[in-house]
């Protein structure tokens, strides 16, 4: 398949015409840059956004949004917004009022895909000013909710036309596999943390046999500190000057070949139009291949968000093996 910034990909489920393979991810992105960042984005060709409750700038990236419709960079039906319901707010009758806010700040009537953020309920709290409930001994107080009754509440979201897909985010091959046996309406994508140094090659394989895409969040791996990066890893920067290309564009097109969705972040307007260089070049089956099995060198395997959200304080993913969190959450 040739590929471009407005290839769609085609969903299991839903009323859409498919799921844009690029977009800008809003994570982290700082208040009073995001309205422009998603203003940058959606005039240079962007046409999907990834959203949150929890990263509280949704009504900045709705302002961005309601920018580039008013000027015509895009139009509602080719833009494809994702956000993500929150884990305080999983009990049943909570979803609605969460998604109903995450609409109004983003300036829409319905959001393309609706994700649960974490398999991890919490006690009900505020998203906005209390989104990590804790206990006399700092640990993430949780909530008996069971992910079933969540997701049967968003089914709902999708009959009342308010969602036209739903998704996972954080889902282990066992959690999918929860929903898929109990659902009507099954997730056609789970977002994970993906890169170069954390492939989930066995998870990639069990959602492609489901009919689910890979969408990958931190798609450079780390760029906050010293540890590894795909910016600075050495292959990598060798296949950037191989092809021409930044390292973040080659780890961007690894991503893209493998058949996986993308979402870099940035609130830097050089950066937002840099990362779309990644269409108009191939990398070949053998570059692919050691890229795919570069976390398999010593050293090289990374985890970088395992927060501790389940009960009793355990992080939510039991593998350890690369596990370099350094307080990270998303």
């Amino acid at each position: 398949m040739d590929l471009n910034i407005e290839t769609r990909i085609p969903l299991r489920a839903g009323k859409t015409q498919g799921m844009p393979a690029f977009g800008l991810g809003t994570w982290r992105s700082e208040p009073n840059k995001v309205t422009e960042a998603v203003e940058c984005a959606l005039s240079n060709g962007y046409i999907h956004l990834d959203c949150a409750a929890v990263y509280n700038n949704e009504h900045e990236v709705g302002e961005g949004i309601a920018r580039a419709l008013q000027a015509g960079k895009i139009n509602r039906d080719k833009l494809w917004v994702t956000s993500k319901l929150w884990c305080t707010k999983f009990r049943p009758e909570d979803v609605k009022p969460a998604l109903q806010r995450t609409l109004n700040d983003l300036r829409l009537d319905y959001v393309d895909q609706y994700l649960p953020h974490w398999p991890c309920p919490m006690a009900p709290t505020d998203v906005y000013s209390d989104p990590m409930p804790k206990d006399e001994h700092g640990v993430i107080r949780v909530a008996d909710v069971a992910l079933t009754d969540m997701w049967r509440a968003m089914e709902k979201l999708v009959d009342e036309g308010l969602v036209k897909t739903l998704g996972m985010s954080n889902f282990s091959i066992e959690e999918a596999k929860l929903i898929l046996d109990n659902c009507d309406i099954p997730p056609v994508v789970d977002q994970v943390e993906c890169h170069p140094f954390r492939p989930q090659h066995q998870l990639k394989d069990f959602l492609k046999s489901e009919g689910i895409h890979m969408v990958a969040y931190s798609p450079l791996g780390n760029v906050r500190d010293n540890d590894i990066s795909g910016l600075t890893d050495p292959l990598v920067v060798d296949l950037g000057n191989k092809y021409n290309k930044s390292p973040a564009q080659i780890c961007l097109r690894w991503h893209l070949q493998r058949g996986v969705i993308v979402i870099p972040k940035s609130v830097t307007p050089s950066r937002i139009i840099d990362n779309t260089k990644v269409f108009g070049f191939q990398l070949s089956d053998d570059d692919m291949a050691r890229l795919s099995k570069l976390s398999e060198e010593e050293g090289k395997q990374r985890r970088w968000f395992n927060p501790e959200y389940r009960e009793g304080g355990v992080k939510v993913f039991p593998d350890t093996a690369g596990t370099n969190t350094q307080g990270y959450t998303r």
